[in-house]
This record gives structure tokens, sequence and C-alpha cells, in this order.
């Protein structure tokens, strides 16, 4: 079956799709052998210390996310601190 908006090309979402895919795979395995050039035998520790400090920020994200329930993300955070003005 034929997607009538590309007649039998490429549609928008496969377009985008093979975009997201290619940026997201070469950019993990441009970091992924800079990392193993940078930590050697010890990459997997170097993943675990990294994963063990992503969660204090998922951590805080979420307690933010369920004190100030928004579509705002950080915006939303700031201007709940901060207030309207210059620096939110």
């Amino acid at each position: 079956m034929t997607d009538p908006v590309t007649k039998g090309g490429i549609s928008l979402t496969s377009a985008a799709a093979m975009g997201v895919g290619g940026m997201m795979g070469a950019g993990l395995y441009t970091l992924l052998g800079l990392a193993v050039d940078s930590t050697g035998s010890l990459l997997p520790f170097a993943f675990l210390l990294a994963g063990f400090a992503a969660a204090f920020s998922v951590y805080s994200y979420s307690k933010l996310g369920a004190k100030y329930p928004s579509r705002g993300g950080a915006a939303q955070f700031l201007l709940e601190e901060f207030g309207q003005g210059v620096v939110s």
C-alpha cells in the first residue's frame, strides 16, 4: 500500500525518521569511540559513573515536575522560582 501523499516516494515521516536515525547512530558510534579512546578498559565504569551523575538530574526534574506540573519544563521551573522578570 502506498502513501497517498508521497505517490511511491519517501514520506515526510520516513525522511525525518531516517535523518534522526542517522544523526543518533553516527553520534552514538562517534561518542562511543571517543569514550573508548579516553577511558580504555575503564569504559564500563565511566558509563556507570555517568549514569549515577545523570540520576541526580533525573531525580530533581521528577521532583520539580511533581511539584509544578505543566508542559513548560525548565522554563516553567524558572518562572516559579524567579517570577516574571529579566532573569526568567
